[in-house]
Formats: C-alpha cells, structure tokens, sequence
C-alpha cells in the first residue's frame, strides 16, 4: 500500500480536477438544464465570454477564480497523503 500512494494522488488529484472543469456532456446534453439545474462553472464562464455578454474580463476573472479553488482542493489532498515512501 504505501507504493500505491503517489499513484492514488496523482488519480484523486487528476479526477477532482476535471469533476471541476466538465462542461461538454452538460453542453451537449442539457444546454444547463431546466431552470440551471445543471449548468457548471464553466459553462457559465464560456456563456459569459463568448456567447451572450463578450466580456472578456470577467470571464478572466472567474477563470482565476475557479483556478484558487482548484489548486485549493488540490492541496488539501496533498496533505493527508504525502508521506515519504521507503524502496
């Protein structure tokens, strides 16, 4: 198990990054849904940048945003599993 940590890591940091960042299947599928219900982060992102509105920069700015809360996630996940592994 303790040579298995780096892996478990690198797979749980990997999937909770995309979790954050899934916008095709809400796309293609629900267009965000009845009423919202399902429409993510950066859906509402891309709405903002390039279909209703063109502003750019709060695009960018939720783009920031969401990168501080991803690299927020990603480093508490660091700490309970980075112990030094022995070969």
């Amino acid at each position: 198990m303790p040579l298995l940590r780096p892996v478990f890591l690198f797979v749980l940091v990997t999937h909770v990054i995309g979790s954050f960042q899934i916008f095709g299947q809400v796309f293609v599928l629900t267009n965000g849904g009845p009423g919202d219900a399902t429409r993510t982060v950066v859906q509402h992102l891309y709405e903002t940048a390039f279909q209703n509105f063109f502003h750019f920069g709060s695009a960018s700015a939720m783009a920031w945003v969401l990168f501080l809360i991803i690299l927020a996630f990603s480093l508490l996940q660091f700490r309970p599993l980075r112990g030094h592994t022995q070969y």
